[in-house]
């Protein structure tokens, strides 16, 4: 009979220790659909899509209820930085950047990236066609003349030198745009991206009970749910 009690004792701990990290993923996911929900400019429904993926449900007794367990656990790695309250806000953010990549990946170009992409060809273009030599005592490169080795070319280069920087400023929206084009259409970017933030704010803050041997496992079923055809996923 002892043995049979202690093997209930154990059962029950398995399952107080069960419950509690139910209740701690549930807070989690609460937290997450605030953020996702919070931003009503958003073109996508994102926080559906996140209830969606986890078969979100409030039953008649206004109870939470999941329907894909297999996902439900792994949010798990994200309650351990709940131990600071900076660490859980930046890992909830961190997270919900993550899964809002997931959802808009793979997007076509539009004008804006298009044209920012046109601007890096004509400033290729241009430095390809002034001749230019590179001055060790001023660290600059000036444009030269290969007809005229006296010619003086300084207030060129000054100009042309003054239109790179205020190019590159007014175009620096553009480039945002860019990159995050390019983030779209490389999944494996935007999971090691969430993966290594995963990892740096665990070491940051000292987290306690972070398997880093599977930070990349949350990240991967995601976007496996999403793209169930990709092979490489």
């Amino acid at each position: 009979m002892a043995k049979l009690s202690e093997t209930r004792d154990t059962q029950d701990n398995k399952d107080n220790k069960s419950n509690i990290t139910k209740e701690a993923i549930e807070l989690v996911i609460t937290d997450i659909q605030k953020v996702l929900a919070g931003n009503r400019h958003d073109k996508k429904d994102y926080i559906n899509a996140f209830n969606d993926m986890l078969g979100y449900r409030v039953n008649d007794s206004f109870e939470a209820e999941f329907g894909n367990y297999d996902i439900f656990w792994e949010l798990e790695i994200l309650t351990k930085f709940y131990q600071i309250d900076e660490a859980k806000d930046e890992i909830i953010t961190a997270f919900a950047e993550f899964f809002k990549n997931i959802i808009d990946t793979k997007q076509s170009k539009t004008a804006i990236v298009i044209r920012y992409e046109n601007y890096l060809k004509a400033i290729q273009l241009l430095e390809h066609s002034f001749y230019f030599q590179y001055d060790y005592f001023d660290n600059e490169n000036w444009i030269i003349d290969k007809f005229d080795g006296y010619a003086d070319h300084t207030e060129l280069t000054k100009t042309y030198t003054q239109f790179k920087s205020m190019a590159d400023e007014y175009f620096k929206p553009f480039k945002e745009q860019k990159e995050r084009y390019d983030l779209l259409n490389n999944t494996q970017a935007i999971r090691t991206k969430f993966t290594d933030t995963l990892v740096l704010k665990a070491d940051m803050y000292q987290i306690v009970g972070v398997d880093k041997n599977k930070k990349a496992t949350l990240a991967n079923k995601i976007y496996k749910y999403f793209n169930p055809n990709d092979k490489n996923a």
